[in-house]
C-alpha cells in the first residue's frame, strides 16, 4: 500500500528524540505550529523524512470528522471490501506487521456518526478534540499499525469520498505553501 513504508519510517522518528515534534507536525490543527515543527525538525531529521511526515499530515487533515454523510451507503463496505455488520454499523479486522487492528464505521445508510479503531487493548475514536486533527491515541495507532492509514483511505474511497491532499516535494515547498495561512493565524493572536 502507498503509505506503509512512510508510516514505518514515521514511527521510528516518533519513538526518537524528535517524537514530540513529529506528533505536532502530524496532528496539530494549527498551520503555524506545524510550520514551526517542520523548521525545527530540519535540525534533526533528513529532509526526505520531514516531507514524508508533512505529506501524511496532509492526508490525515483530509479525513472527514464525524458525523458526516457519504455518497454511498455503509453497506458498500460489506459488498466491496468484505466488512461485516456490527450492532451499529460495519467493521473489519486487518492483520499487518504491527498486529491485528480493526476499523468500525458506526452509522446507518450514508451517515457516518463515528469511526472507531479497534485493537486488543481497546477501542479508540478517530476524531479528536479541537486542538488536534486526530485523537492522539489514534495517532499512536498509526505508528503501530502501518496499514491503518491505507485501509481507512480505502474504505472512505469506497464510500464515495474523494480525498485531495496537497503533497510537497521539499521542506521549502511546505513552508512557502502554508505561509499565508500561518500569517493569518499569527495575526489573529495579536
Amino acid at each position: 500500500m502507498a503509505t506503509r513504508r512512510i508510516v514505518s519510517e514515521m514511527a521510528v522518528h516518533a519513538a526518537g528524540d524528535s517524537g514530540e515534534l513529529v506528533r505536532v507536525l502530524l496532528n496539530s490543527r494549527s498551520r503555524a505550529e506545524a510550520n514551526l515543527a517542520v523548521t525545527l525538525l530540519g535540525d534533526h531529521l533528513p529532509e526526505r523524512d520531514i516531507v514524508h511526515i508533512a505529506n501524511i499530515r496532509e492526508l490525515i487533515a483530509e479525513l472527514p470528522i464525524p458525523p458526516f454523510a457519504v455518497p454511498w451507503e455503509l453497506g458498500m463496505l460489506r459488498r466491496i471490501l468484505g466488512y461485516e455488520s456490527s450492532t451499529d454499523g460495519v467493521r473489519m479486522a486487518f492483520d499487518c506487521d504491527g498486529g491485528v487492528f480493526g476499523i468500525e464505521f458506526l452509522g446507518e445508510g450514508n451517515s457516518v456518526q463515528r469511526i472507531a479503531l479497534l485493537t486488543v487493548a481497546g477501542r479508540v475514536e478517530l476524531a479528536s478534540a479541537d486542538q488536534e486533527i486526530l485523537n492522539p491515541k489514534a495517532v499512536e495507532l498509526l505508528f503501530i499499525y502501518e496499514e491503518l492509514a491505507d485501509r481507512l483511505v480505502e474504505a472512505l474511497t469506497v464510500l464515495g469520498l474523494t480525498l485531495s491532499p496537497r503533497f510537497y516535494m521539499s521542506v521549502k515547498d511546505y513552508v512557502y505553501e502554508n505561509a499565508h495561512e500561518v500569517l493569518l493565524e499569527l495575526e489573529g493572536l495579536f
